[in-house]
């Protein structure tokens, strides 16, 4: 498993920097086992605000968002995620896996 962070996915979308705009929208598609934690998705919106002197708007982060969920897989919190990192972090020999 790939996990993509903000910064990534923001460099997919800043025209300022061609050739790293590029390498940042090559790396999901070519990842295959790609994913999005759902914090970052959050944080890539509010990033891009940073775009907005390039034209990009908000309708334009949630609309690459959309495009990067194409090829990447977004993973949300449940319950059982946060019980099982609280008994990693207390005990951390516990190996039980959450179920999702």
């Amino acid at each position: 498993m790939t996990g993509f962070d903000t910064s990534i996915l923001i460099y997919g979308c800043n025209k300022a920097d061609r050739k790293r705009q590029e390498g940042a929208l090559d790396l999901p598609s070519s990842a295959g086992d790609g994913v999005v934690l759902w914090q970052v998705a959050a944080e890539f919106v509010a990033a891009s605000r940073k775009l907005a002197s390039q034209g990009f708007t908000p309708s334009d982060a949630w609309a690459r968002l959309h495009e990067f969920m194409e090829v990447l897989h977004l993973i949300a919190p449940s319950k059982n995620v946060f019980e099982y990192a609280q008994a990693l972090h207390l005990d951390p020999a516990h190996s039980a896996e959450p179920n999702a």
